[in-house]
């Protein structure tokens, strides 16, 4: 099952998260892992924990790359520790050792010529030689994450292949596993055809304030979703954002993957166009699939500030009026604010820079 707790404040979702795990209490020697996208984020989430249920103990936060990596390699019962021949440090070696192979064949001509230009006579190992295998090798790694479609069209040769194609197909001959993208796709066929055992997976999948993943990702926590819990705890300016720009959903239909083209744009107010775009095309991704359709939520208090003013005993300030106006936009009919206010403060000066807001 997939679910999607959604705030436009950090700390609520870490309240949210600390309470779910007193209540999904786990056993006294079992690891806890939410997954970050970086590592002050895990500091400042280990001690939100720590400070919420008065003690933060065995709890991992990897980042989702690594973690699912592992997770592919689990489902497709490749060797845990690994190295994927693919990444780019791994990769720019093989790149080294085919480049003459490929610089042979005349597609490779700009190469060629681009090599010839700076090395002139010298042998050997170069530097501009090095630069151009480390730059072909992080072109690839990104493709086996983000172009897997491409890749699976390069498998098969055609008379108008350029340079990249042929040398894809020989590194593809040449390494012993597939791009991940690749395994991804296999390792959702084999989750959705139910072609996996649920002891080797873990029981949940926590992801913590995480805004952006690439789409064949996102496919395989659809398809661990079917299998075991998934929780994310996604940071939003509005818990609907996406839902907001309803024509230009209406307009995608099925064509789900096509990539936004930030025309849905100018249809939403600006100040949620300007902060929620990536927020809104990952929730896109999230709910467009068909796999893992995200029913009706019920938005409880994790987004009403105007409630927790009052419950507070004190006025709402200009701050909380505009977040509760993203959440709810006819929540607030008009912003009141009061002449002590100092919850949004705007400066200003000399320079591009010096003038900007601020919200406490």
């Amino acid at each position: 099952m997939l679910t999607v707790y959604r705030s436009n404040r950090a700390e609520f979702l870490a309240r949210l998260l600390s309470r779910q795990l007193i209540e999904q209490q786990p056993g006294p020697l079992e690891t806890v892992e939410v997954m970050v996208n970086t590592w002050p984020t895990s500091r400042w989430l280990g001690e939100q924990l720590a400070a919420a249920n008065g003690i933060s103990s065995l709890v991992r936060f990897p980042f989702p790359g690594s973690r699912l990596r592992q997770l592919v390699r689990q489902v497709l019962h490749l060797p845990a520790q690994e190295d994927d021949p693919w990444r780019a440090g791994q990769l720019v070696w093989a790149v080294l050792e085919l480049l003459p192979e490929l610089l042979e064949q005349p597609v490779a001509q700009p190469l060629q010529t681009w090599l010839t230009q700076r090395e002139g006579t010298a042998s050997g190992l170069t530097r501009d030689r090095w630069q151009l295998a480390r730059t072909i090798a992080d072109a690839m790694d990104d493709y086996a994450l983000y172009r897997p479609d491409q890749l699976e069209q390069w498998k098969r040769p055609r008379p108008d292949d350029d340079w990249q194609p042929v040398l894809w197909r020989l590194l593809a001959q040449r390494l012993p596993r597939a791009p991940f993208g690749l395994q991804v796709r296999e390792a959702v066929d084999r989750l959705r055809r139910g072609d996996v055992d649920p002891a080797l997976l873990p029981e949940r999948l926590r992801l913590f304030g995480i805004s952006a993943l690439a789409p064949v990702q996102v496919d395989l926590i659809q398809a661990l979703s079917g299998l075991l819990e998934v929780e994310i705890y996604l940071l939003t300016p509005c818990p609907d954002l996406w839902q907001r720009c309803g024509s230009r959903r209406a307009s995608l239909g099925d064509d789900w993957l096509v990539p936004p083209d930030g025309g849905w744009l100018a249809e939403a107010p600006r100040l949620e166009a300007v902060l929620g775009r990536m927020g809104a095309e990952f929730q896109q991704l999230l709910e467009g699939s068909g796999e893992a359709q995200l029913g009706s939520d019920a938005r409880g208090s994790v987004c009403r500030f105007l409630q927790m003013a009052a419950a507070e005993e004190r006025q709402p300030t200009l701050l909380d009026q505009l977040q509760q106006q993203l959440v709810d936009a006819d929540s607030v009919p008009a912003l009141e604010r009061s002449s002590d206010d100092q919850s949004l403060l705007f400066s200003g000066g000399t320079g591009a820079l010096a003038g900007g807001a601020t919200g406490a």
